[in-house]
């Protein structure tokens, strides 16, 4: 009996990775419609609502496999901290995973599926234009419109900031989590050598080249400087698992 985890990032490739979890790995295949669950995605402001919710699943039909995505922010916004009076930006992050653990193995999960995009400055454009499309999923192998927009300076010191802590707390719960359970990682980038990203159960397809992105952010090399000017664009890391290499 396998349950599933997919742990990640806002614009990783996740959905993907969990839809064929549930298509192929599960068995039977799961459906999270037929069982009360109002999505596939577990966030922070409701992991205990889905923990409740995934608790009377497990035991009401205790050999059922499932799968859901877990946001790496689930259970530790709340208990994280920076270091130092000054709380200096430029510090690393102190998290706490008490209540991450909690929620794993309360549910017995067994199976942790890593998703990550190698790409810092494709990932965060990426978020951009979905945010500004609100196009975040767009399924039956439709393709979505949108329109060129410029992004402020003050967007773009706000994203760096949001992408940072985001960077951190998945950098932390890959060498936390991985310890203790079966791990898999599923880089952006390569997800084609996975899965068969062609044949999606849900129809999802890729939307956007790099090129396009560059068309339709007017001030794109703006971004992209800003970026890799910033903490956060970090040469060292591992493009295995997507882990920074992180020194306090």
């Amino acid at each position: 009996m396998k349950r599933h985890l997919v742990m990640y990032n806002a614009r990783s490739g996740s959905t993907v990775v969990s839809n064929h979890i549930a298509a192929n790995v599960c068995k039977p295949a799961f459906e999270f419609y037929e069982h009360d669950l109002p999505s596939t995605e577990i966030h922070d402001d409701e992991y205990m609502m889905y923990f409740k919710k995934l608790r009377s699943l497990s035991n009401k039909y205790p050999d059922m496999e499932w799968v859901m995505k877990y946001h790496i922010m689930c259970g530790l916004r709340n208990n994280m901290k920076l270091p130092g009076k000054n709380r200096n930006p430029r510090r690393l992050y102190k998290f706490n995973f008490m209540h991450v653990h909690q929620f794993l193995q309360g549910l017995e999960v067994t199976d942790l599926h890593f998703s990550f995009r190698n790409d810092i400055v494709d990932t965060m454009c990426s978020f951009l234009i979905a945010e500004q499309s609100d196009n975040w999923v767009v399924a039956n192998r439709e393709k979505a419109t949108y329109e060129p927009f410029t992004v402020s300076r003050e967007k773009i010191t706000h994203l760096i900031k949001i992408f940072d802590l985001a960077y951190q707390a998945y950098s932390r719960t890959v060498l936390e989590l991985k310890p203790h359970y079966i791990t898999h990682f599923y880089p952006y980038e390569e997800l084609h050598k996975h899965l068969d990203i062609d044949n999606d159960s849900r129809g999802l397809t890729k939307q956007l080249s790099k090129e396009d992105k560059k068309k339709l952010i007017t001030n794109y090399s703006e971004v992209e400087n800003r970026i890799k000017e910033s903490k956060i664009f970090r040469p060292h890391y591992d493009s295995t698992t997507g882990v920074f290499w992180l020194d306090d």
